[in-house]
């Protein structure tokens, strides 16, 4: 079973916490079973029947926030706490659909990995993590606002920087808050509706690359000749002698 999970692969530190946490690792290595072959027990199976449901990426989300949330010591609040478990499934989700439709677009490994490699520097410097939105130059500032990665991290900024906890007055500041402060000095938004609109964007462009990963499958070709070899038979006769 465990096998089967990694598809061949070496087994990864997730698959071994997904294990552990749907109980399943004192069998990790024992066939499920059916009528004709014993494998694990009834209960064990409908625990393997809710690990195929619940996306793996969501399962990683939640295996990283539950670790790193309150260990960084992030706004101990239980609403923030799940408000940024969206946001990474959102974020996780985005990506993976954006990897995928650059798969389907490249066709080849080695075209796939030059615009993967190209898309994520574009996608994080004009994200507004490396270089901030104000600093960002006018002709440029389109790549803000299409960047996934600026939703992402608006999202995730806006959870923590709007806590009560950051609710103090600053010095000299127009800003109300410490939190709407530091928000604002890397042009970030300082409304709380905007968390809920940078999710739906994230989940927005997860829809968006899907339809454009269907779309590349449709409509391209795969790469080089695909013309077909039809061996000869050796065993036929030739120049009409029998």
């Amino acid at each position: 079973m465990k096998a089967t999970s990694v598809s061949g692969q070496e087994t990864s530190l997730i698959t071994d916490y997904a294990l552990k946490i749907l109980g399943l690792d004192i069998c990790a290595d024992t066939l499920v079973g059916d009528d004709m072959r014993r494998g694990i027990s009834g209960g064990q199976k409908k625990r393997v029947t809710t690990g195929e449901i619940i996306p793996v990426s969501v399962l990683e989300s939640a295996i990283w926030i539950i670790f790193t949330y309150y260990t960084i010591g992030f706004a101990p609040d239980a609403s923030r706490f799940f408000k940024q478990f969206l946001a990474f499934i959102g974020i996780s989700q985005m990506a993976l659909s954006l990897f995928r439709f650059i798969a389907a677009l490249g066709r080849s490994e080695v075209v796939a990995n030059t615009i993967g490699s190209f898309t994520l520097l574009l996608v994080f410097v004009l994200g507004g993590y490396i270089v901030a939105k104000d600093d960002i130059q006018s002709w440029m500032i389109w790549g803000y606002y299409v960047s996934p990665m600026m939703y992402g991290q608006n999202a995730i900024a806006i959870n923590e920087f709007l806590d009560k906890r950051w609710g103090g007055p600053p010095v000299n500041s127009s800003q109300p808050t410490v939190g709407k402060t530091l928000l604002r000095e890397r042009g970030l938004y300082t409304e709380e509706y905007w968390y809920w609109i940078c999710v739906a964007a994230l989940f927005g462009f997860s829809l968006l690359f899907n339809l454009l990963f269907i779309a590349a499958l449709t409509f391209l070709n795969p790469p080089g000749d695909n013309k077909t070899l039809i061996e000869e038979d050796d065993s036929k006769p030739r120049g009409g002698h029998d």
